[in-house]
């Protein structure tokens, strides 16, 4: 990993845990399942990374429409090794909600 890809995973994150929309239509609903399979004593860590590798993978297509033009292709711009990334900021970030919803 390279220092920019580093700054374009957090520029990603950023954008992903800012976005009412993606909080809204991704987020939340992943969280609140998340929380639900801990409760049950099914987690499965390797799986809910999954879940957040798709909330950096709809942020990127989301920015991509928001920020940049059309000649520019979102998958070039944020690579999977970023987006993988993203996944593990956006994940840390929700950890302590999922946790709460989890109680």
């Amino acid at each position: 990993m390279t220092h920019a890809d580093n700054i374009t995973a957090r520029e990603l994150a950023l954008y992903a845990v800012n976005s009412a929309d993606i909080y809204r239509q991704i987020t939340d609903p992943v969280c609140h399942n998340l929380a639900k399979h801990k409760s049950r004593g099914v987690f499965d860590s390797v799986l809910a990374m999954r879940s957040w590798e798709r909330i950096a993978h709809m942020a990127a297509q989301a920015y991509s429409r928001d920020h940049l033009h059309n000649d520019v292709a979102w998958k070039d711009i944020f690579p999977p090794s970023v987006r993988c990334i993203a996944a593990e900021v956006i994940r840390d970030h929700y950890a302590s909600y999922v946790e709460e919803l989890t109680a």
